[in-house]
């Protein structure tokens, strides 16, 4: 009976096992690890196709495809497209515990029934739970109702250790990929004490460490993708949040304070959170309070080295924020993940400081730092005067003042020169000038500052070619300018406009009646120089008279010669023997308009002659008076004159006595420059007593008609006397006047050499 029972016993084992269904796997992986190139296989059990033209579409693989089959039935593996590299394929079949049923084999074609590669399906027995030989990932167990990422790249063939395990809570551990997870303690293939699909609930009994493992499924199948693995607490009590997690229960910090916090259970909740005002918040922060004084403010989380970050708002309460900025890394205060934030606080606004993290939350110690701040800049330079010319001065005023402005010459804060509202600078070149403002000891960050120009003042002369004039003439006043830059502008004004040529000419001529005075003003971009020069015009001698008295003399005999006196003036009196080469005799104490002296004893004509000249030497004159000696040119002529008569010209002359003569001729010009002859008369030779001649000139002409008398010695000698004038544009002439020799009027009765001058101007000289 008993072995009956055994037999009955294995038979129906051995049934349970043949009948017994399970999860197989083919995995599906390339040599090359560029995918099967277009190769297919499909997979049959029992003669039916449970997987169609499945295929490796890239890389190495492995590409794992499920299917179920029981034991002892017939798996086929059959290619159906060979593909481009059909010797890179390569298919593996296990069970449903890994044990390898159909080793890594090229694929051979064939159809659902025959061909190809065949295995046996073989369901082992399975035992609750996984266990997997890789370990990777690494967390510990939250205490508040939260979830840990254990790992963002587990496989479902690897382990993760979790810390932290607390009995009597409740766990859930996910993976993101599904599957199956298993839990040892104690070590990664310990006893188990939790197993199941994805994610999985274990309400704890142990404290301490536990081991979780991740597989496709029950039958602890493995894959080579990754998924992120988690923890959470899920029966844990929230912590409790840090009194100051909300804007209105910010801390108080002071300036200088350095306050110890923690972000660690702070909550997204409350006004200003969730936001980003500088950095984005992406962890929960905690608040600080500070009142503006307009100092400049520095929050700084340098003394905890964690990624922090920190945002400032600004408002009149707690529930009113205007974002001022943020800082994430490396702020003005620390060089590092530490966050810090500076800036420049409104007296009586109230400033809220939000310190949170990067990526986690972190005990922290935050600083404040308070400084007083630089007063602000001048805004502007006003000065009275931009461009200047050396020696002057210009004010220079500074705008938008703060306290006590200093200036400089030499930069910004380099050359101090004086301090002031407003100074007076006298440059001597062209300056630039910085103003910046100083208070409760500090200066303006920038200054402000002015160009002025400095342009050199020309340095005129003036020269005249001549100071001392004669009245009637005039002088070159030469200017000279130096001083300037090749180039510059220059303009020249003369003054006053006074007989000059151009009054804005470097160098005109002046021709003042009278002395004068001129100023020249130059200019050249703006400035001016003057000079002053004197030209002193002198009086100019009046025209001198012809010399009068008796131009037939005895030598050895006294005559007298003279002119119409002038004032002002010297006369020097000369006389010469020869007149084909003047040799002029000074007449002794011959200052005076008249003169009488004794004619040498001699036999040869000459002259007589006067120099009037004043004490500047403007316009001397010289007169001269042809002397004829008696026995030289023994002819004392008594007059010539001619008239006009009947259409023609009568032309006579008379003499008193003769000596040696042969004959006169009468000269014609009608211009009194160019002459030609129209008679010839002879002479007596040699007479004592007074003979008269005349000669007519029949082609005469009604215009003025010139006649002279020459007269001619027996050796060739001869003497030209003063040519007449007949108008023979009318046929009357009257009389204006009557003189003597010696200018005095005279009337019709009186004798003697007798002037007749006409009203036409015209003259006539006779004797009577």
């Amino acid at each position: 009976m008993k072995n009956f029972l055994l037999s009955v016993f294995v038979f129906f084992t051995t049934l349970l096992t043949l009948s017994q269904t399970c999860t197989h796997t083919i995995k599906l992986t390339d040599t090359f690890g560029d995918g099967w190139n277009g190769g297919y296989v499909s997979v049959s059990v029992n003669g039916v196709t449970v997987l169609s033209n499945i295929t490796l579409a890239s890389g190495f693989g492995p590409l794992n495809y499920n299917f179920s089959a029981s034991s002892g039935s017939t798996i086929r593996v059959f290619r159906t497209i060979a593909g481009s590299w059909p010797s890179e394929m390569r298919v593996q079949i296990v069970n449903n515990i890994g044990t390898v049923l159909l080793n890594t084999i090229q694929p051979v074609a064939g159809t659902a029934t025959t061909l190809g590669q065949t295995c046996i399906g073989s369901c082992g027995a399975v035992t609750p739970g996984c266990t997997n030989p890789s370990g990777y990932g690494s967390a510990v167990a939250p205490n508040t109702p939260t979830t840990v990422v254990i790992s963002s790249c587990n496989f479902q063939s690897e382990y993760s250790t979790v810390s932290g395990i607390v009995a009597g809570q409740t766990y859930q551990f996910g993976y993101s990929l599904g599957g199956y997870i298993t839990i040892h303690t104690g070590t990664y293939n310990g006893p188990i004490v939790a197993y199941g699909n994805a994610p999985l609930n274990w309400a704890s009994s142990y404290t301490g460490t536990v081991y979780v493992h991740y597989n496709t499924g029950s039958g602890c199948g493995t894959a080579s993708l990754c998924g992120t693995s988690t923890v959470s607490c899920i029966t844990c009590s929230a912590p409790s949040a840090p009194v100051n997690d909300l804007v209105c229960n910010a801390y108080a910090i002071s300036c200088g304070q350095l306050l110890s916090a923690t972000t660690v259970n702070a909550t997204n909740s409350g006004t200003g959170e969730n936001n980003t005002c500088g950095v984005s918040q992406t962890m929960p922060g905690v608040w600080f309070k500070i009142t503006g004084t307009g100092q400049i403010m520095t929050a700084y989380l340098c003394n905890t080295v964690w990624d922090s970050k920190i945002s400032i708002f600004s408002g009149p309460n707690c529930s009113s924020l205007t974002c001022v900025g943020g800082n994430d890394d490396l702020g003005p205060s620390c060089a590092t993940t530490s966050a810090s934030y500076q800036w420049t606080s409104v007296p009586g606004l109230n400033y809220y400081i939000l310190v949170h993290g990067y990526s986690t939350n972190s005990s922290f110690q935050i600083g404040l730092i308070c400084t007083t701040p630089p007063p602000p800049d001048p805004t502007s330079i006003t000065a009275s005067a931009n461009t200047i010319c050396i020696g002057q001065s210009t004010t220079l005023t500074a705008n938008g003042i703060s306290g006590t402005v200093y200036w400089f010459a030499s930069g910004c804060g380099v050359g101090q020169i004086a301090t002031g509202n407003s100074i007076s600078v006298t440059p001597t070149s062209t300056t630039t000038y910085y103003a910046r403002n100083f208070n409760s000891g500090l200066f303006s960050t920038n200054c402000v500052s002015t160009t002025i120009v400095v342009n050199p003042l020309p340095q005129v002369t003036v020269t005249p070619v001549s100071n001392s004039i004669c009245a009637g003439s005039s002088t070159q006043l030469v200017s000279t300018v130096t001083g300037l830059p090749a180039g510059a502008p220059i303009t020249y004004t003369w003054s006053p406009n006074v007989n000059l040529t151009n009054t804005s000419a470097p160098s005109p001529w002046a021709s003042p009646n009278a002395t004068q005075s001129y100023t020249l003003t130059v200019s050249s971009n703006g400035c001016n120089a003057s000079t002053n020069t004197n030209v002193t015009v002198n009086p100019s001698i009046p025209v001198v008279s012809s010399v009068t008295g008796n131009n037939n003399i005895i030598a050895g005999t006294s005559e007298t010669y003279s002119i119409t006196p002038i004032a002002g003036v010297t006369y020097a009196w000369s006389y010469t023997q020869t007149m084909s080469a003047p040799l002029w005799t000074n007449i002794p104490n011959s200052n005076s308009p008249t003169i009488t002296f004794t004619w040498p004893q001699t036999t040869t004509n000459g002259a007589v002659r006067v120099q009037v000249s004043n004490a500047f030497g403007c316009n001397t004159q010289t007169q001269q008076f042809l002397i004829i000696t008696m026995g030289a040119l023994p002819v004392k002529l008594l007059y010539f004159s001619g008239e006009p008569v009947n259409g023609n010209n009568l032309i006579y002359w008379a003499t008193a006595t003769e000596y040696n003569t042969t004959h006169f001729v009468v000269e014609k010009s009608e211009n009194g420059i160019i002459w030609s002859e129209i008679a010839t008369a002879a002479a007596a030779g040699n007479s004592t007593q007074e003979l008269h001649y005349d000669v007519t000139d029949a082609t005469v002409k009604p215009i003025y008609n010139y006649y002279r008398l020459t007269q001619y010695d027996i050796d060739g000698a001869y003497e030209m006397f003063d040519p007449i004038l007949i108008d023979n544009r009318s046929n009357t002439k009257v009389i204006f006047r009557r003189t003597n020799l010696l200018g005095q009027d005279i009337d019709e009765n009186a004798t003697g050499i007798i002037l007749e001058v006409y009203e036409d101007g015209t003259f006539k000289r006779i004797i009577k």
